[in-house]
Parts: structure tokens; C-alpha cells; sequence
């Protein structure tokens, strides 16, 4: 997992990326650490790049994003939010999107 460290590396991303995902922590967060392994290795598996912000660190997003609780994992498609989960992450649901992404939008992983 790659460590965003301000907006601008966010909207760089973005703008040139076809798809990843975000999941965001807080300090303090036990649940955060907790799906932290699983969120990464999911997307091991999927073949998906993925960033994680601690949104204390660019508070910025925490308004862009609407952010309101942690952990969140947003999973984007050519530069639109394409699916959100907050606080309790279902992991099957995660994985089945992913796939989603694959079979239907003819993401190559």
C-alpha cells in the first residue's frame, strides 16, 4: 500500500489512473489497523493498486471525500468514485466489486 501525502498526489492520481483504491485511517482508529492487511491483500489478489491516506495527515481530503468515519475504502474507475464502504468493511462485497470491475468494464489485472 502506497501512502498519498498530499491533495495534489490524490488528484494526480486521479487524473492518470484507469482504477485504484483508497482506504483512508484515522489516529486512534483499531478498526483501521485491524482491515489494514486485509484491504491490501485483497487487492494483491485483484491485481489493484492501492493508496491509503491517514486523513489527519491532508484534512483537505476529509472535506473533498466526505469524509465523515474510518476506515473508508473507495474504489475508483477512470476518475469517478465507483463504490464506498465506511467503518464496517464487507470483504466479500469488496471482492465481488473488484471482480465486477474486471468483468464488466474490461479492466485488464
Amino acid at each position: 500500500m502506497i501512502d498519498i501525502q498530499s491533495y495534489n498526489q490524490y488528484d494526480e492520481l486521479l487524473n492518470n489512473e484507469d482504477y485504484f483504491i483508497v482506504y483512508t485511517t484515522a489516529p486512534g482508529c483499531t478498526v483501521c489497523h485491524a482491515d489494514y492487511p486485509r484491504v491490501n491483500q485483497l487487492a494483491k489478489e485483484h491485481q489493484f493498486p492501492v493508496y491509503h491516506v491517514d486523513i489527519s495527515q491532508i484534512p483537505i481530503l476529509t472535506g473533498q471525500l466526505n469524509l465523515f468515519s474510518s476506515p473508508t475504502v473507495l474504489i475508483y474507475l477512470k476518475g469517478k468514485e465507483y463504490h464506498r464502504q465506511v467503518r464496517i468493511i464487507d470483504f466479500e462485497e469488496l471482492a465481488y466489486r473488484l471482480a465486477e470491475i474486471k468483468e464488466h468494464y474490461g479492466v485488464k489485472y
